[in-house]
């Protein structure tokens, strides 16, 4: 493991919250794997290594939140839909490179909120994304263009804003839905209002309204989006 560290995002309704990071080298973590206490799903023996690795990261970034706040010790297990399960009482959100993984560990209670989810991209991967329509809307881009994106980075911000509402909702609404099902309305520096087009649930009709930001760090675009 190369090292933890943390990085701290403000938003004003909910102040300060940290995001959890855990840098890695290929093959560090499965040659060091016994040492750690983490619950493996049932097909991780047949999972291939960066499959593992990055499983493996993810739970360590969530070991760190938990320990740097104080929280208890609990397992973030797997779901059957690939998702994690967190238990009563914490939020949470992971999300990972090659070589890095972040996490978000709260407590919903505390600050009045129903979800949050995270997305981290490696900057460089911005051309490589070719298919932006499927990304956003024309409208969507002109928003980003404005403040000085190129439209390759644009559609990487796109993607993982989008990303992370999706983590944020769907602990909740329990449903998959696609990049164009949400748009970006609103851009105020990095402080952003996500819009959904579709009735996800009762409580997340079209309409509903995300809150989220994004940050350029170490060459990696971080994103967070609550409700």
């Amino acid at each position: 493991m190369k090292n933890n560290n943390q990085t701290c995002v403000h938003f004003k309704e909910l102040g300060d919250v940290l995001i959890h990071h855990v840098c890695f080298e290929q093959g560090n973590l499965i040659a060091n794997e016994h040492t750690f206490n983490i619950k493996k799903p049932n097909e991780y023996p047949r999972w291939r290594s960066k499959r593992k690795e990055t499983y493996l990261a993810g739970r360590l970034a969530v070991q760190l939140a938990q320990s740097t706040q104080n929280f208890p010790l609990f397992d973030v297990i797997r779901g059957n839909d690939g998702a994690p399960i967190w238990p009563i009482h914490y939020i949470g959100s992971i999300s990972h490179t090659d070589n890095e993984a972040v996490a978000i560990v709260i407590e919903p209670a505390e600050l009045a909120i129903k979800g949050i989810g995270i997305d981290i991209e490696k900057v460089q991967c911005s051309t490589q994304l070719y298919d932006r329509g499927l990304i956003g809307e024309s409208k969507e881009y002109d928003l980003l263009k404005k403040v000085g994106f190129d439209e390759s980075m644009a559609a990487l911000i796109l993607f993982s804003l989008k990303e992370s509402v999706y983590k944020a909702l769907y602990p909740s609404v329990k449903r998959y839905f696609d990049f164009l099902d949400a748009e970006l309305v609103e851009l105020e520096g990095d402080r952003c209002i996500v819009r959904t087009k579709v009735t996800l649930s009762d409580s997340v009709p079209a309409g509903f309204l995300v809150k989220a930001t994004f940050r350029i760090q170490n060459a990696n675009l971080l994103s967070v989006a609550y409700w």
